[in-house]
């Protein structure tokens, strides 16, 4: 349960904030020149009419919708914006913002497959698969008669590794709308080496004898390429992938979202206009029947008070991290970084989070990221067992949210905000 707004489309790592004024910098900015329109109503394809709209006024179509609302992302010379507003065909123009990757992790072990250091070079023949501690904390080891055999999760991040021999990913469906033209795999290796392979290793890393394991190793991962390699993309783009998992709900159930944008306490209209928008896309992909799993995110605010998008919108199941550190329930804290509020639905592992990454290797990573992938995968878990809820709507899932959780107590550290969500549980008796 979640509305409001917070940019800065964060990777959500962990940019932390430690004062009022800080909390304010950082804000997502306009794209110049690159604006959302949404169409009027007609039978006309929504690519059509975005040609239709370059020819006539010039500039570049990045990309279109016809299923979340009929619209595109076009970018146009500077004042031809005044000329979309009065196009016959527009509905409305919005002001396209920037999403960042800000990076804030302890600083990476990366491990080859064989789970051995890959910068001490120590080599040998031998096999190791290691169990990675949010794995273990939340049981998803001990369900080993559901590994979410069928079920198809969308991860919405830098692309996933297709090359990489602890994932399994569907190339064919996996789709690239960040403008890098990669099909969808995976070309982020800065700091994080990987963002979005490491969140599909968290939810569906195989169980082969090496790397790690993730919560559902049979479960089907979908790249859905919204964030550039530099970790970096728009509103606009995540929209257009919310458009392409909806146009394929019959065949996706969960989507992931390990991204975030802060608007602030005082946002700009055209940050508001642009989050409206956003909004309108995960309503549309819940009404389609698919589950949304957003971040919390690292700023370590309120997400109602701090307009954080998309984890203020009620729709989404928006996820908080706990800090643990041995994979064992006890002698656990909050994770100092993770955002909070009424709005926020569960809690997750997020700190020194082993992975998979790019290059066939694993590293750690922290953040409310990683959280999210553990309640994605969980949420898979109980699909395959009791098949898809008639609504991805997260407030009118009070009965999945009871079976992929457990109650807990407040956290040492936690912030008090008039609720204490479940932490999330993949053993339960529902999903077994």
């Amino acid at each position: 349960m979640f509305i409001r707004l917070f940019i800065v489309f964060s990777f959500i790592l962990g940019n932390i904030f430690l004062s009022v004024e800080a909390q304010e910098e950082n804000l997502s900015q306009p794209i110049p020149g690159q604006f959302i329109v949404r169409f009027k109503d007609s039978n006309e394809s929504s690519n059509d009419k975005a040609d239709k709209l370059i020819k006539k006024h010039g500039g570049k179509k990045l990309n279109v919708y016809d299923n979340v609302f009929k619209g595109a992302v076009v970018s146009v010379p500077q004042g031809k914006e005044k000329d979309l507003k009065e196009d016959a065909d527009i509905e409305q123009v919005v002001q396209d913002f920037t999403v960042y990757a800000n990076d804030k992790s302890d600083k990476s072990n990366e491990f080859n497959s064989n789970g051995k250091l890959s910068s001490q070079g120590m080599g040998g023949s031998s096999s190791i698969q290691i169990l990675p501690t949010g794995v273990n904390y939340i049981d998803a080891d001990l369900n080993t008669t559901n590994e979410g055999n069928g079920i198809t999760v969308a991860v919405l991040d830098t692309g996933v590794d297709f090359d990489h021999p602890d994932l399994m990913v569907d190339i064919a469906l996996s789709r690239d709308f960040s403008g890098n033209n990669t099909g969808g795999d995976d070309n982020n290796f800065g700091t994080t080496k990987g963002h979005g392979t490491h969140v599909a290793g968290v939810i569906a890393a195989l169980n082969n004898n090496i790397g790690v394991i993730g919560v559902g190793s049979q479960i089907n991962i979908v790249s859905v390429k919204v964030l550039q390699g530099s970790g970096s993309g728009s509103f606009g783009s995540i929209i257009a992938g919310l458009d392409y998992v909806t146009s394929n709900a019959n065949i996706i159930g969960v989507a992931n979202l390990s991204l975030g944008a802060k608007g602030g306490t005082s946002p700009s209209q055209g940050f508001i206009d642009a989050s409206n928008l956003l909004h309108a896309a995960v309503q549309r992909a819940t009404n389609a029947g698919v589950v949304v799993v957003v971040a919390a995110g690292n700023e370590s605010v309120d997400v109602t008070s701090n307009n954080c998008v998309p984890a203020m919108y009620p729709e989404a199941i928006s996820v908080s991290a706990i800090d643990d550190r041995n994979g064992a329930v006890g002698q656990d804290s909050w994770a100092y970084f993770s955002n909070y509020g009424l709005e926020v639905d569960i809690i997750a592992p997020g700190v020194n989070i082993l992975s998979t990454s790019n290059d066939g290797k694993t590293s750690v990573l922290s953040g409310t990221s990683f959280s999210a992938p553990h309640v994605a995968g969980t949420v898979a878990l109980y699909i395959a067992r009791n098949g898809r809820p008639s609504t991805g709507d997260a407030r009118l899932l009070s009965s999945v949210l009871s079976a992929i959780s457990t109650p807990r107590s407040l956290l040492s550290g936690e912030p008090q905000d008039g609720s204490i969500e479940p932490s999330c549980y993949a053993n339960g008796a529902s999903l077994q």
